[in-house]
């Protein structure tokens, strides 16, 4: 008997459970949008309100499933090669969500999504504060490691499965460092960002996204320097109003790791404990950058005034 290519078989398992994972958001859908429809016929006021209302209100729900489901997925997924594993848990999960809510709730994607230009001035910020931020989360990180140790085994291990053999840089780039950039922000710094930002102050809103960005990853020895990037791109998002500075951000972030990879560079590798104190200052000048420049968040001003103040 003739044996499938592995390659098919991957291609077979992954079609398979993104259309499993299709029909459970979409029945996740159809309960959400019949209940908003019993709401709306027992309560007037409910009619006059905007889809963002009802939106706010169901953020939670919508993102708890999507980390239940993601989770399914990443141990589902868990031996196949990293780029079906990127393909799967962003496009297949994190894209799909995102543009599930903005259609379930009929959002505008340039409002929700904070699709606007920045000041020009928040580009220089991202060039100052994207390597900065990466060696203060290191240092972080090993802050962290004195609370919870990582045996050497554990990052050897995550090290090789991120970045296996074979596999050409510019691949790498644009599946660990483009598709993040994108689709993890759209999720978290558009949606997440979306449905919390009326109801939290700055700093309560940017350790929360940072927290539920950390979850998303599922590692406990990256919680804490995932969870400070999260927080990082949710200011950097804050204050320049725009989704495109934290993309680049991400993205050269990840990107960065890659490079360091293939240069020969020792991935677990950590610089020293100095380097990381010394990068707080860039780090925080380019989050003086986006402050000083700072946009409101929505074109109308919404919630400006709030976010200058705190």
């Amino acid at each position: 008997m003739r044996v499938a290519p592995t390659g098919l078989m991957a291609a077979i398992a992954m079609l398979s459970t993104l259309l499993t994972a299709g029909f459970v958001l979409r029945r996740v859908v159809g309960l959400l949008s019949s209940e908003g429809a019993v709401s709306a016929a027992t309560d007037e006021s409910t009619t006059a309100r905007t889809g963002r209302a009802l939106f706010e209100r169901r953020v939670w729900r919508w993102f708890a499933v999507t980390w239940a489901l993601l989770l399914v997925l990443s141990t589902y997924f868990s031996t196949a090669e990293v780029r079906i594993q990127v393909v799967v848990n962003l496009i297949g999960v994190f894209l799909t969500a995102t543009l599930l809510m903005l259609r379930v709730y009929g959002l505008d994607p340039r409002e929700a999504l904070s699709l606007r230009a920045p000041h020009p001035a928040a580009w220089l910020a991202v060039a100052i504060g994207a390597p900065s931020s990466l060696l203060v989360a290191v240092g972080v990180s090993r802050l962290a490691s004195l609370v919870l140790p990582v045996p050497s085994e554990m990052l050897e291990s995550f090290s090789k499965s991120l970045f296996p053999e074979g596999i050409a840089v510019w691949q790498m780039l644009f599946f660990v460092a483009v598709l993040p950039g994108i689709c993890e922000e759209l999720a978290f710094r558009g949606m997440l960002l979306y449905g919390l930002r009326r109801r939290m102050g700055v700093l309560k809103l940017c350790l929360t996204i940072g927290v539920v960005f950390g979850l998303f990853h599922f590692a406990l020895f990256r919680l804490v320097s995932t969870a400070f990037l999260g927080a990082i791109l949710t200011v950097v998002t804050v204050f320049s109003g725009s989704i495109f500075p934290a993309m680049v951000w991400h993205g050269l972030n990840n990107a960065i790791g890659v490079v360091a990879a293939y240069a020969g560079g020792d991935a677990g590798g950590e610089p020293p404990i100095w380097i990381s104190v010394v990068a707080v200052f860039p780090l925080a000048l380019s989050i003086w950058i986006l402050r000083r420049w700072q946009r409101p968040p929505e074109a109308t001003g919404e919630n400006g005034a709030g976010i200058a103040a705190s």
